[in-house]
């Protein structure tokens, strides 16, 4: 017996060890200083690296379609919590609908530990997901601008995720992506798991379904303190989501607010789909539904203390602690409806 319990620890200790070994390891490569290009970075960088692009203009081969290689590690702007910094460190896809390139794929397996945190990525153009395609990879997508990318003939406009075990898309903003098809800021098929958090995604388009988001036989989705206004579709410019036997949903704390046609919905909802405590401009049963003008501004966000978004939602076991400001999101007892904690 003596000799097991010194196994065993002598065996936690090297396990310990190598873990801090591995933290103690992790080094910032850095783009430009370190490398020419973030493809460079990738392919020179190891698990838990950081990849760390000073503020400005990444275009050309190197800068857009940017493959992981199923490697964990982090792709991130110096501050990804300013969003100053963020709007002013740019991927510029420079794609076309002759000449096409997207931002990043994931298609090897990757897990939430490959993280892209804090970019604007714009004028993506490719066939799925304008800016990144998730298709067998699942990655952790967080404080990112996406603006002006395109699906090409097909769906997902700015992001695609297809065949993923559990992607994390949160506080991130969604304006002006286009798909020709589905998904005009997201689309996500036959997914294990898809979470959508503290998003803003306002004046996308879907030439077909789904302005906002589009899904189809996923295993579950929620979709929690979000901000869904303004987008646009020929069948429900917010959220179009269908789902066979054994699919659930949860839309929580989210504004789904002055898209064209009708906001939520499709010809068959979800199966098990749970709405509440949400804004909604068509009546939706559910507990604590709100069928009133949120009172937002034109960034999206709370614009009065009289708004029924405040201290109107309910906390959840998804919930992240800050908003889409980088702001505490529980203030008091309760919080708000949408992406943003009013101030």
């Amino acid at each position: 017996m003596g000799i097991r319990k010194t196994t065993l620890l002598i065996s936690s200790v090297m396990i310990l060890s190598l873990f801090s070994a591995a933290t103690l390891w992790a080094a910032d490569l850095r783009v430009p200083d370190d490398y020419n290009t973030i493809q460079a970075a990738v392919d020179a960088a190891s698990n838990g690296d950081n990849i760390i692009l000073k503020p400005g203009q990444y275009t050309g081969p190197g800068n857009c379609d940017i493959d992981f290689k199923g490697k964990l590690i982090t792709v991130r702007s110096e501050m990804p919590d300013d969003w100053n910094i963020v709007e002013s460190t740019v991927i510029d896809c420079q794609g076309t609908d002759s000449d096409l390139h997207r931002a990043f794929i994931f298609r090897n397996g990757e897990d939430p530990n490959a993280v892209v945190d804090g970019l604007t990525i714009t004028n993506g153009v490719a066939f799925e997901g304008g800016a990144i395609l998730c298709q067998g990879g699942s990655p952790a997508i967080r404080n990112c601008l996406f603006k002006n990318n395109t699906a090409h003939n097909s769906n997902g406009g700015a992001i695609a995720c297809f065949y993923t075990d559990n992607v994390l898309i949160s506080n991130c903003i969604f304006r002006e992506n286009l798909s020709s098809h589905t998904g005009g800021a997201i689309c996500c098929n036959d997914n294990k798991h898809l979470k959508i958090i503290n998003c803003l995604l306002q004046d996308n388009t879907a030439e077909s379904k789904g302005g906002g988001i589009y899904c189809r036989d996923n295993r579950s989705i929620y979709v929690i303190n979000c901000t869904i206004i303004e987008n646009k579709a020929e069948f429900a410019g917010g959220i179009y989501g269908i789902g066979d036997l054994g699919t659930s949903a949860a839309i929580v704390n989210t504004i789904i607010w002055n898209n064209q046609y009708p906001g939520l919905g499709g010809g068959h909802a979800w199966n098990e789909l749970q709405v509440s405590y949400c804004v909604l401009q068509e009546f939706f049963g559910g507990k604590g539904n709100i069928e009133t003008d949120p009172q937002l501004n034109s960034e999206g966000h709370i614009s009065s203390s009289s708004s029924v978004c405040v201290d109107a939602g309910i906390i959840t076991k998804l919930q992240t602690e800050t908003d889409i400001d980088q702001e505490d999101r529980i203030v008091g007892d309760q919080i708000d409806i949408g992406c943003d904690e009013l101030r």
